[in-house]
């Protein structure tokens, strides 16, 4: 697969497991994922390749089939226009953390410019640097509009990171 989208200059889905683990016959992906391509690559240890993904955008994959082989293919469509807008005042602090986060991850999480101010880009990137379970992730990818993911990721986030109350800032 990684040949083919190498030679093709075409991407995938990456998609998480409804059921069943990766290696099992019976296993079934979501009917939602993100169509990514394939942004660099290195050769490592014992003939594997490394490859950094950037993922381009939500898709809903049509009549997935598994092959011989084991890889699930479909046909795919877009999940879905997102409204523009700006990531509302209540949800700034995710802003931060976003660029926190990125800065201290540092390659390959920083080789995109960061957007924190774009309410669907800045979703996507708390959902791909939070230490959240897998299932939890898939949840916020179907979630249609970004304020209600960026909603979900204040709940998420609010017991580790509390913003301090007005009356206690020190000044």
């Amino acid at each position: 697969m990684v040949r083919d989208c190498m030679r093709n200059g075409t991407g995938f889905v990456i998609v998480l497991l409804a059921s069943g683990r990766e290696t099992d016959r019976d296993n079934r992906p979501f009917d939602v994922g993100t169509y990514s391509e394939i942004i660099d690559f290195e050769p490592l240890e014992h003939g594997y390749l490394g490859i950094i993904c950037r993922g381009q955008q939500r898709v809903h994959i049509q009549a997935p089939r598994q092959t011989k082989a084991g890889l699930w293919v479909g046909d795919t469509e877009l999940y879905g226009d997102e409204p523009a807008g700006a990531v509302p005042e209540s949800y700034e602090h995710l802003a931060d953390l976003a660029m926190q986060l990125i800065t201290e991850l540092g390659p390959p999480f920083d080789l995109d410019t960061p957007q924190p101010h774009h309410p669907r880009l800045l979703s996507s990137r708390l959902a791909e640097l939070l230490p959240i379970p897998a299932d939890v992730k898939h949840q916020l990818l179907e979630l249609r509009h970004p304020i209600p993911r960026l909603h979900q990721h204040g709940c998420l986030v609010q017991p580790i990171v509390q913003p301090t109350p007005p009356l206690c800032q020190i000044h």
